[in-house]
């Protein structure tokens, strides 16, 4: 069944990172560390390790792995639906790379300077808005929000991310996939403290930077090199919910450009 290969492949993962641990473990990781599962190790070979253990230190880089991958890989797949579905932002996007980058490597320099592209990628992050609602939050004070209501100390509590990504009072166009959300009047990029799909605050996401770098190269990369169609209907109003909010699964043509 599905259920039985998914827990395969999850004990797959797992002993892959505990066998790269134990190595760790017996090699002796480096003092000062320079990595999370050095200073773990460290913390578990030393007499005041307390809870620390192996076992932890697994499901902690597990979870890191799979927040990793399946968050990126569902963006991607919200990044072609929206880049077939609007071929005029598609195109402008690669004229724009055609413009800063040319034949060159693409270098963090040009990352900077891709202003639409950068809107187009953040609109898609918005409109795909993958985590709807933050993990669970213990609530550390009583707060009294501006309806009145209270909301005591110790309770859980969950940020509604999809309501802030599709609030009338923060976006231009709210309801549909538009790079001008993220644009000024003159076409410069602007940010919005409703572009939440990392969460918010202290608990913000820890892979928040690696995973941006990440989407720009891949979606760069993809439209530099190829044109994006589909022969499916798309819609981008049917989204699939699951440990993430993702697009119905579409066949794509890549045409090298």
């Amino acid at each position: 069944s599905s259920m039985r290969k998914r827990k395969h492949s999850i004990q797959s993962i797992k002993n892959f990172i505990g066998g790269k641990i134990d190595h760790l473990l017996k090699t002796g990781p480096r003092s000062p560390p320079d990595t999370l599962v050095e200073a773990y190790a460290l913390e578990i070979m030393s007499k005041h390790s307390g809870s620390l253990s192996r076992d932890s230190l697994i499901a902690i880089i597990h979870e890191l792995f799979l927040g990793g991958t399946e968050t990126s890989s569902t963006t991607i797949k919200w990044f072609l639906a929206c880049m077939a579905q609007h071929p005029e932002v598609q195109e402008k996007v690669y004229q724009e790379i055609q413009t800063s980058v040319g034949e060159a490597k693409l270098t963090l320099k040009h990352l900077k300077e891709l202003v639409y592209f950068q809107a187009v990628q953040f609109e898609v992050q918005r409109f795909g808005c993958i985590f709807q609602f933050t993990p669970p939050h213990i609530i550390t004070q009583q707060i009294t929000l501006e309806s009145g209501k209270i909301i005591p100390k110790n309770q859980v509590a969950f940020g509604n991310l999809y309501t802030v990504t599709r609030d009338g009072k923060l976006w231009k166009e709210p309801d549909k996939f538009s790079p001008g959300n993220f644009l000024d009047d003159d076409g410069n990029f602007v940010n919005n403290e409703g572009f939440t799909p990392y969460g918010l605050g202290p608990r913000i996401c820890v892979g928040q930077t690696p995973a941006d770098l990440e989407l720009k190269i891949v979606m760069c990369e993809f439209i530099r090199k190829f044109k994006i169609t589909s022969g499916d209907e798309i819609d981008l109003e049917k989204k699939v919910q699951g440990l993430t909010c993702s697009r119905e699964a579409y066949k794509y043509k890549f045409v090298p450009r």
